[in-house]
């Protein structure tokens, strides 16, 4: 498979203490990107990170940006997103990584190491698929035969057969 925005640190280069990290996905990692994950476009994918090591691997926090195109579900008519995102992850080796857990909510996702260094670039990227609306939508296409959720919870309790069962 091909990720299309690779950005390898060695393990062994990463410090205890926080660093900046600036990635910017080029033309060709961008086009990539956009064709792994079934965009018309993205034009802009870039992060600004802190990078430090932790027991047994690496942490990262800061925010990402994107300026994408989206396919609406409803027309197939092109659908501009823009992402700001704050993104946290976790590097552990694969056998660590793979482990199954119960996460809290405020615990970070981990991505495993791979050899002896982790992806930068591959966190951002999948961090950005998981930012996407999952059913992106223009507002100003209409959709025959669709109800507004007002008109959905209508009828439903319109059409209720247990509502008879509460009338004295």
């Amino acid at each position: 498979m091909v990720k299309g925005f690779s950005h390898i640190v060695p393990l062994e280069r990463v410090s205890a203490r926080p660093q900046p990290v600036h990635l910017e996905a080029g033309p060709q990692a961008r086009d990539s990107i956009a064709h792994r994950f079934d965009l018309l476009a993205l034009d802009r994918l870039e992060a600004d990170l802190r990078l430090w090591r932790i027991p047994g691997g690496a942490q990262i926090e800061g925010r990402f940006l994107a300026d994408a195109v989206q396919r609406c579900v409803a027309s197939g008519e092109p659908v501009p997103v823009h992402l700001e995102e704050a993104v946290g992850l976790r590097f552990l080796p694969l056998g660590d990584a793979e482990e199954e857990v119960e996460l809290e909510a405020d615990d970070l996702d981990v991505m495993p190491i791979e050899g002896d260094g982790i992806d930068l670039g591959e966190a951002i990227a999948q961090s950005l698929a998981l930012a996407l609306p999952a059913y992106p939508r223009r507002q100003d296409v209409e959709v025959k035969g669709l109800m507004s959720e007002e008109e959905s919870e209508a009828l439903r309790k319109e059409r209720n057969p247990f509502l008879v069962l509460r009338q004295p």
